[in-house]
């Protein structure tokens, strides 16, 4: 029972590691999980985030700022209490509360023009994220397109393993029959081992193209999957591109978006450096009040008649009439309120010299928007650059593909001829498996004729704008 259970739970790991191989990832699908999963575009998404915090920060400092604050004193020995104004020797407890506002009426306009730099620094970022994904796009088509490569050069490979198996097989009882000489089978026999060499180096890298592909998509290796495998027509080359059309639909990718929008976020710098010329008005508002347990509270009483000298000749004694007080409390309450004090203020600060330091900054946001529009000449430079070469290579790529297509046909026939004729026992093995390996090679260069071709028509849809394609 106990084996039992052992070898159903290993039935059951192997089905199940069997059908989670069998998943099969469109490209589409690879794009979606690269983009939600590959560390550099988490990277260039979290500096979108940071940009994005600047633009919102410099929003708010357009708002006022409203700060309030509370102290506590303790004073021991002689001092002036703040709020009786009169000396005491005794301990002093008091309590300052305030509450302050302030708002920039008016600075040169840098608050505002700062607010649009940032804006348009922060969508310069958003284009930099859409670049980053695209050329991940491509980078995730080249792979797929190299997987697709690779498995047809491995079944060629199989094909070509098995055919020699079965020509030596045919060579052997040539040899038994004394039709060939022993030599024709160790030659066949090596062909069969050069052959059983280049299926296992297919392989290899075929798997070596996935693990590629896993890099592209920061994919755990533990995770296996086939890629799906679009119905490619063997006459392909189908596909026509207008340069002219190409290269406008490519002038709206994002780096030249972004190449556009960090001109304009210059020419905001250069805004924001003049404004250092002008003057700088500001409003503040403050309240403040306090309490301290030396200030007392004196309520008035009945009024005394108090001797203040004497007059004539009798001496009489002379009274004045004084109020009286008593001394109690005065409670933290009614002093916040008595203690109150407001205050409103402007100010203006008007910039005479300072060094030439708005000269200079002036200056030097001049040269960046000059280095901005350079920077946005070199990327229209070099997307021109990239569109020629790519029609370049899409016209040799197609050549090469009709180029290779007639010369395995004309292999095909060739081989053919040969096959016989070294089934006839009319030449030997040598000439047999140089036909042979020129066929493998006449298919090799079609099928990668065939996927260069693919490629390279993938590129020129990128810019012209359409899905990236894998078949005609």
């Amino acid at each position: 029972m106990k084996i039992y259970k052992i070898i159903s739970i290993a039935m059951f790991f192997i089905i199940s590691t069997t059908a989670n191989a069998q998943e099969t990832w469109t490209l589409q699908k690879c794009k979606t999980y690269a983009h939600e999963n590959n560390i550099l575009i988490k990277q260039q998404y979290l500096n979108s985030q940071y940009n994005e915090n600047i633009y919102n920060s410099s929003r708010g400092s357009a708002l006022p700022t409203v700060n309030a604050g509370a102290d506590y004193n303790l004073n021991f020995g002689r001092m002036v209490d703040p709020y009786t104004n009169q000396f005491t020797e005794n301990n002093v407890q008091s309590t300052n509360l305030y509450i302050s506002a302030s708002i920039n009426l008016f600075n040169g306009f840098q608050t505002s023009n700062t607010i649009k730099k940032n804006k348009l620094n922060f969508r310069a970022g958003l284009q930099d994220l859409e670049k980053l994904k695209n050329d991940i796009s491509l980078n995730l088509a080249t792979s797929y397109l190299q997987i697709l490569y690779n498995k047809e050069m491995t079944i060629i490979a199989k094909n070509q393993l098995e055919q020699a198996k079965t020509q030596e097989e045919r060579t052997r009882k040539l040899v038994v029959a004394g039709k060939l000489a022993q030599g024709n089978l160790l030659e066949m026999q090596a062909q069969t081992a050069n052959d059983e060499l280049q299926y296992i180096n297919s392989k290899n890298q075929l798997a070596e193209s996935y693990i590629i592909l896993k890099q592209i998509l920061d994919l755990n290796d533990t995770i296996t999957f086939t890629i799906e495998e679009p119905q490619i027509s063997d006459q392909i080359i189908s596909r026509t591109f207008n340069f002219d059309e190409v290269y406008t639909s490519a002038l709206k990718l994002p780096q030249i978006n972004a190449a556009n929008i960090r001109l304009s976020a210059s020419e905001a710098d250069l805004s924001i450096a003049k404004g250092g010329r002008y003057p700088r008005l500001s409003l503040s508002a403050t309240y403040a009040t306090g309490y301290s347990d030396a200030r007392k509270s004196y309520i008035p009483g009945d009024s005394i008649a108090a001797p203040i000298g004497y007059v004539g000749s009798s001496y009489d004694m002379v009274y004045t009439i004084m109020p009286t007080y008593s001394e109690s409390e005065y409670i933290f309450i009614d002093q916040l309120t008595d203690n109150a004090s407001k205050s409103v203020g402007f100010r203006l600060s008007i910039p005479i010299f300072n060094g030439f330091q708005v000269h200079y900054n002036i200056q030097n946001a001049k040269i960046s928007i000059m280095n901005q529009k350079l920077n946005l000449q070199t990327e229209k430079n070099n997307l021109y650059k990239e569109i020629k070469k790519a029609f370049f290579d899409l016209n040799s790529a197609s050549a090469k593909y009709l180029s290779s297509n007639k010369a395995l046909e004309a292999n095909i026939k060739a081989f053919e001829y040969t096959e016989k004729k070294y089934n006839l026992g009319l030449i030997n093995s040598a000439e047999y498996n140089l036909a042979k390996n020129n066929l493998l090679t006449a298919k090799s260069n079609l099928v990668q004729a065939k996927y260069e071709y693919l490629f390279k028509s993938s590129i020129l849809d990128f810019y012209a704008g359409n899905p990236i394609k894998l078949n005609n």
